[in-house]
């Protein structure tokens, strides 16, 4: 059943005649609610799921995929399989680190990176944001750093 669209109440011409007040009023509770659910009457809301999450740019932790990082400065992130942050670093040299890393962690699955020359800021606004989500650092441990971040 389609219902019309809800005026929007308004003030009187003759108020709102010479003065700066704004014409319209808008919607009451009950108005509000009809309008409402006008607007969920089409079939489009079978359509609409949750919002998708945002882009992921994890890769697949493997050599092939470490060969193409450059040799540069910036951070890394290394992932489990259940994409649980296991470490956050800044290096100069991101090729070089991950491959250190490939040899001795083998709890990675992904990884990502992010050139930046100045790495050990990003890395510090990494594990900060890691902290707010988390409360702990990477891979549960409990160290004295925790207070500087």
């Amino acid at each position: 059943m389609l219902h019309g669209r809800e005026k929007v109440p308004e003030l009187e011409v003759e108020i709102r005649s010479g003065r700066f007040q704004e014409i319209s009023i808008g919607y009451d509770t009950v108005q509000a609610l009809k309008e409402a659910k006008r607007c969920l009457q089409c079939d489009l809301r079978l359509d609409i799921g949750c919002n998708p999450p945002p882009p992921v740019n994890w890769v697949v932790f493997n050599e092939k995929n470490i060969n193409q990082i450059p040799e540069s400065e910036g951070v890394f992130r290394l992932f489990d399989q259940d994409h649980n942050v296991l470490i956050i670093k800044g290096t100069a040299d991101l090729r070089k680190a991950l491959f250190r890393e490939l040899n001795e962690n083998k709890k990675a699955a992904l990884f990502e990176f992010e050139e930046d020359k100045m790495y050990s800021k990003r890395e510090s606004e990494l594990i900060q944001q890691y902290l707010q989500e988390h409360g702990g650092m990477p891979g549960g441990v409990n160290s004295d750093l925790d207070d500087l971040f």
